[in-house]
């Protein structure tokens, strides 16, 4: 078992209760620690980039918990290619410990990534480790056209960037794409969902995807991908559909852009 959790979010009502100073990294983890009942976190991510905090100031909160023993890794989260770069620039500059991971959004439309974030991670041996595998649920065949989003459903609460409408030219781009992946996914003779959990596990930069099953059923369906084999036919079919380094999710959200 891997233990990671992370810091960043706002976890009360003072300008030091959020973000990515010194003050809040040192007394989150200390509650964490608390709350998970354990004495050490393997992975502690920074969940995300802090404009108002000095990265210098937050590398020197996480190389203070490396040095006591209570965190053994640290890594970012949706971090833009230069900021991770600036990171690594400080950690080598200052002696202070260095991001291992990088947890950005990817999956087969959300491909932004690999124009600057991958090779980046690559080139300096940092793991990627994506979040939302499945796109906020759109891969899952939650959505469907002409009809409303489940209301538990990420679309109904946060349609600012989640919208389903079709009046918006890139949501009818995202069904439209969707629809062909299908296709593939029913050629290979299995779901969307496996098809979109295999097609990130056949990436070599990627170190492993985070799920989130709520159910047996969906654990079973992510299991499934492990035995569905992404040839370079079935590759080159979703390059076509998808090409590299496209975005057709977050694209609509400013606050991720890598």
């Amino acid at each position: 078992v891997v233990l990671a959790t992370k810091v960043h979010g706002r976890m009360g009502p003072g300008p030091n209760d959020m973000g990515n100073s010194k003050v809040h990294i040192l007394r989150e983890v200390e509650n964490s620690l608390r709350r998970l009942q354990t004495d050490y976190i393997d992975v502690y991510w920074i969940h995300r980039p802090d404009p108002d905090t000095p990265i210098e100031e937050t590398l020197e909160a996480l190389d203070y918990l490396v040095k006591k023993g209570y965190v053994r890794y640290v890594g970012s989260s949706t971090f833009p290619a230069w900021q991770i770069m600036e990171a690594l620039w400080k950690s080598d500059a200052k002696n202070l410990v260095r991001f291992s991971a990088e947890q950005p959004p990817y999956n087969i439309i959300e491909r932004q990534i690999e124009q600057r974030v991958v090779p980046l991670c690559e080139k300096y041996n940092i793991a990627i480790i994506p979040w939302s595998p499945l796109a906020g649920g759109w891969l899952s065949g939650k959505y469907k056209r002409g009809i409303k989003p489940p209301p538990d459903s990420r679309a109904a609460r946060y349609p600012e960037w989640m919208s389903v409408d079709e009046a918006n030219p890139l949501v009818k781009k995202r069904f439209d794409t969707i629809e062909k992946l299908e296709t593939i996914a029913k050629d290979l003779n299995c779901s969307l969902v496996e098809l979109s959990i295999a097609w990130l596990l056949s990436k070599p930069f990627v170190t492993a995807p985070i799920i989130g099953p709520k159910n047996l059923e969906q654990l079973r369906s992510y299991l499934k991908s492990l035995n569905i084999e992404i040839s370079d036919e079935v590759t080159g079919r979703i390059d076509e559909i998808v090409p590299p380094g496209t975005s057709l999710w977050l694209c609509q959200n400013e606050n991720f852009v890598v």
